[in-house]
């Protein structure tokens, strides 16, 4: 799974790709693997602050 979502989020841009990268974020940390979630949550959280979007926030905070 984290392969597909990988590589949408590879193609996505504004607020598709920070929603990938929260799913993205949360994939890692539930497997244990929470440095390579750490550079996703930092992504997500940046954009959602960047467009405003208040539950993508929170949602980001969530994935850190």
């Amino acid at each position: 799974m984290p392969a597909f979502l990988h590589e949408a989020w590879s193609l996505a841009a504004g607020e598709q790709r920070a929603r990938l990268a929260v799913a993205l974020a949360r994939v890692w940390a539930w497997s244990g693997d929470a440095s390579r979630a750490a550079s996703f949550a930092s992504e997500a959280l940046a954009a959602a602050e960047s467009l405003g979007d208040d539950p993508l926030l929170a949602q980001a905070l969530d994935a850190q």
